[in-house]
């Protein structure tokens, strides 16, 4: 048990709704609906201010073991250029999906002489076949090389 009268299980309860419900009257109405618990609204936001504490203190923790053992991150240009495309392509028996393209290049001056024209250098394309709801950020794209890049989001298929 935790210190109080809740359950390990009516705590987590309460805290959830508290974070969903914008008021901690209605949340600790609602625990007892669902639970017949009766709590007052004060635990229900004392409850619910510990367990934030609890994250945050986890989540700076966290960050602070990140920042300590992972290595900076390779220094990237000043500006990225995107380009994303997406195809309908048959397969057999009559059916199609869908195929995104992402393709990732460093925008730089296509000459000192001309510093209004831009141009970018070879790109980091990859295509995916995705269904039409899988968000673009959930793409990892192969073989990602020049210009120093090593682009990804998320863990691809």
């Amino acid at each position: 048990m935790l210190p109080g009268s809740l359950t390990p299980r009516l705590q987590e309860a309460l805290v959830r709704l508290s974070t969903h419900i914008p008021s901690f009257v209605k949340a600790a109405r609602e625990l007892t609906w669902f639970t017949g618990a009766v709590v007052h609204p004060d635990t229900a936001r004392q409850r619910t201010e510990a367990a934030g504490a609890v994250l945050v203190a986890y989540e700076t923790t966290q960050a602070a073991h990140i920042l300590r053992e992972h290595p900076a991150p390779p220094c990237m240009p000043d500006t990225l250029l995107l380009s994303v495309d997406g195809a309908m392509v048959p397969l057999l028996h009559g059916q199609w999906t869908e195929v995104r393209t992402l393709a990732v290049g460093e925008v730089q001056p296509q000459s000192p002489a001309r510093p209004a024209r831009w141009f970018t250098p070879p790109t980091c394309p990859t295509s995916r076949a995705a269904p039409i709801v899988r968000p673009l950020a959930s793409w990892r794209p192969a073989n990602c090389t020049g210009a120093g890049l090593k682009a990804h989001a998320g863990s691809g298929r």
